[in-house]
């Protein structure tokens, strides 16, 4: 069932992070977790109204979302998915699409026009099924780490 992530929904939303890290590939993630730093995300995305979790008796999904001024405007607002992630074994299901679905919404409500989904999408999301709702792949980014 897909509903509003709650403040009750902190711990379990942690555990889905702690469990979607080795999925990451980034050496820091690797290096470091802090589950207190995926609190306050998951915390301040609850306070404004962008986290979904899809919940099937235990939380096997997330989608954490911030509304924001876009960086050349004062008055333009956008909205970036930070992280959408689906536990494997509902990958293949529909949680991914609801939860996306239900954020967009809330960009329609909200009168959004620009709404970023970055690279922490582990789900059964795809170019092809994103370019469903209007997305295209704008742009890669490049990663350095240093350890």
């Amino acid at each position: 069932m897909l509903r509003l992530a709650e403040i009750k929904d902190i711990p379990s939303i942690v555990k889905l992070f702690a469990e979607q890290r080795p999925e990451t590939h980034l050496a820091y993630a690797e290096k470091g977790f802090s589950p207190s730093k995926c609190a306050n995300l998951t915390k301040g995305s609850i306070q404004q109204g962008y986290a979904w979790v899809y919940d099937t008796g235990i939380i096997s999904g997330m989608l954490l979302a911030e509304k924001r001024l876009n960086m050349f405007s004062d008055t333009i607002v956008e909205a970036a998915i930070n992280v959408l992630y689906v536990t494997p074994n509902y990958r293949k299901g529909i949680a991914a699409g609801r939860m996306l679905k239900a954020f967009l919404a809330k960009c329609e409500e909200e009168k959004i026009k620009m709404v970023w989904i970055g690279s922490s999408v582990k789900s059964s999301l795809t170019e092809e099924s994103l370019s469903k709702y209007g997305f295209k792949l704008q742009e890669q980014f490049y990663l350095k780490e240093t350890i």
